[in-house]
This record gives C-alpha cells, structure tokens and sequence, in this order.
C-alpha cells in the first residue's frame, strides 16, 4: 500500500529534525492556519502550534 502524501510530508519532516540538531519540532501549517503535517514533540497540540501562525 501507497503512503498518503501526508504520511510522507510527516516523514520529511523528522528528516528535517535529525539532520539538523537546533529543529525540536516542525509543522506545514496553511495560510488558513490548519495543520497539514507535523512532526510535534509528545504532550505539544497542534491546535495551539497553528494558532501561532
């Protein structure tokens, strides 16, 4: 089976994260404010990292 194309955005995000050690977290956010894809460390919500934007 195919991986969604947000499985894969959440991959290349913890990609992110290891090869760049001052990355704690990351997230595709739209213009609208919505997560598309993250990659948050445990206890962090989503909500309140896209209210940010």
């Amino acid at each position: 089976m195919s991986r969604s194309r947000a499985d894969l955005m959440v991959e290349r995000l913890r990609d992110l994260q290891v090869s760049t050690p001052d990355v704690q977290a990351s997230a595709i956010v739209s213009v609208d404010g919505l997560i598309i894809a993250s990659s948050l460390p445990a206890g962090v919500e989503e909500d309140r990292v896209s209210a940010m934007y």
